[in-house]
């Protein structure tokens, strides 16, 4: 018997499955919800004129085809690194903050949940319901049980801060809570400056791991009396009140957009 006959298909993937579905439909006025990327007004995702310079300059300047190192290109971390963190920020003037270049966001995230494996093993990671499909994947590949915390409220499509404080103030001390650091995939609510402290306080209270991740750096949100929507913007530092305003723990790791960012256990953020 083949030593692969144990092997059961993989269900589709619940993202890129969808789209498979979209291009085989045959309608005309159809409109894809699935992966939240650019399309011209014929469909098609184009290469922008600055990406395609970019890769033009960085072609014509490159010397050599070596290995990077391990923890990546330090011409490239360093500046995502202040680009996160703000290059006046205190754990980095003071060299606290340790950032490594990964395969993609979820590949940070992977980096993340081996390290969280390897330091408490027995931890479970609260994500926010509802979160991107593949977080219960990723953590549980890597061995860690997850459990889930109120995020939106449906009935109003408002955050529910009533319930996500309380789920983290139930949680064990011990465990990791993933936070989504700016444009909350995938509803694109946000936590509001004053939310953003209360939940820094109740992961220092409780003594949980805060893991963040971080995309679409630049969306801001706008604080509305009923609701919150996400809009468009270029400043970094209003997009982004969870780095600003990070829990006030004595370790904690960051999964942003594809670097893995770890504060030693000496370390403590501003």
């Amino acid at each position: 018997m083949s030593i692969f006959a144990g092997l059961t298909p993989m269900l589709p993937d619940p993202i890129l499955g969808l789209t498979e579905e979209y291009n085989r439909d045959p309608r005309p006025g159809k409109v894809s919800l699935a992966a939240g990327v650019f399309v011209d007004e014929t469909g098609i995702t184009p290469v922008l004129d600055t990406v395609a310079e970019a890769e033009a300059r960085i072609l014509a300047a490159q010397t050599t085809k070596l290995y990077k190192p391990v923890a990546g290109d330090p011409a490239y971390l360093r500046p995502v690194r202040d680009l996160v963190f703000g290059a006046g920020n205190g754990t980095v003037a003071e060299g606290r903050v340790e950032t490594l270049h990964t395969p993609g966001g979820t590949g940070a995230l992977r980096v993340a949940a081996d390290l969280v494996y390897r330091i408490r093993p027995g931890a479970t990671v609260w994500l926010s319901t509802p979160t991107w499909p593949n977080h219960p994947q990723v953590f549980a590949a890597a061995g860690l049980q997850t459990a889930s915390y109120p995020y939106l409220d449906a009935s109003t499509a408002t955050l529910d801060a009533v319930g996500m404080l309380a789920a983290l103030r139930a949680a064990p001390a011990g465990d990791a809570v993933l936070l989504h650091a700016c444009c909350h995939n995938p509803t694109g609510i946000d936590p509001t400056p004053e939310l953003w402290r209360q939940i820094g306080d109740v992961i220092a209270e409780r003594g949980l791991l805060p893991l963040s991740t971080l995309r679409t750096r630049g969306s801001v949100t706008a604080w509305r009396p009923t609701r919150m929507a996400s809009s468009s913007s270029s400043d970094p530092d209003r997009s982004c009140w969870s780095r600003l305003h990070s829990p006030r723990t004595s370790r904690s790791t960051t999964s942003v957009s594809g670097r893995c960012h770890w504060w030693p256990p000496h370390a403590r953020t501003q």
